[in-house]
């Protein structure tokens, strides 16, 4: 069930003078605060302030998840839709649209007015059945990228398995190794350019947007765009 509410108004450039304009009736971490209130780069390359790929892999290695961030007017938008859809979707507001809407993952006859059921996994081990219990999407409101790099989203209904410090498990780590070298080499021309154009991330739970369903990111340098949306809306292959 939802609430008849028109979509929010897509805005321009922030004005890190007045970072909260437009955001007046939604909740801002102090976190993002931080990112409104940037002024803009003296630079006059537009993306001079973005995440090279060198940077972005620095950042996976080193786990230092945090430094990943939008631009601050795709942040605000960013914020201004999942405000608009945590105050139409009734149920269950950002997971509720994104089961229904882009992931297609309801339940129908366990769910009702006022609960949401997520479709069950077909295996409840994770990565034993790709076809039906994964899904990769197109992030809708990417990090702040170079030209070139491209951020997927593998969603899963199969929980991915995490240790107590809540890193994934190494055996865990290895399935998803496996299974972004198998889904995402063939966008590239050659073995090098995809063992090198590839990265991949599992937020920690603290950073997560939607920690109600597991889920990876991978980023893709310079990939086949043909063939990458191909892929998009299948599971991938099988490991």
């Amino acid at each position: 069930m939802t609430k008849e509410l028109e979509a929010p108004e897509i805005l321009g450039e922030v004005d890190y003078r007045t970072p909260l304009a437009g955001l007046e009736h939604v909740n801002v971490i102090p976190r993002d605060v931080t990112i409104l209130s940037t002024p803009p780069s003296s630079s006059k390359d537009l993306h001079a302030d973005d995440l090279s790929w060198d940077e972005l892999r620095n950042i996976i290695e080193t786990n230092q998840l945090q430094l990943l961030k939008r631009r601050p007017h795709d942040l605000r938008n960013y914020l201004r839709w999942k405000h608009w859809v945590e105050e139409t979707r009734t149920r269950a507001g950002v997971l509720e649209f994104l089961v229904v809407e882009r992931l297609h993952w309801v339940d129908e006859a366990r769910s009702s007015d006022t609960v949401l059921e997520v479709t069950p996994p077909a295996n409840p081990v994770f990565m034993a059945n790709v076809r039906e219990d994964l899904k990769i999407l197109k992030n809708d409101f990417p990090y702040a990228l170079a030209p070139g790099i491209v951020h997927v989203v593998v969603w899963t209904k199969a929980k991915i398995p995490v240790a107590e410090n809540g890193d994934v498990t190494e055996e865990a780590r290895t399935l998803i190794q496996k299974y972004v070298d198998s889904t995402f080499t063939d966008l590239f021309a050659s073995t090098a350019e995809a063992k090198d154009g590839i990265l991949w991330f599992k937020n920690w739970a603290a950073l997560q947007s939607i920690p109600a369903l597991a889920h990876f990111h991978v980023l893709l340098h310079n990939p086949d765009m043909r063939r990458l949306e191909q892929l998009y809306n299948t599971g991938g292959i099988q490991v």
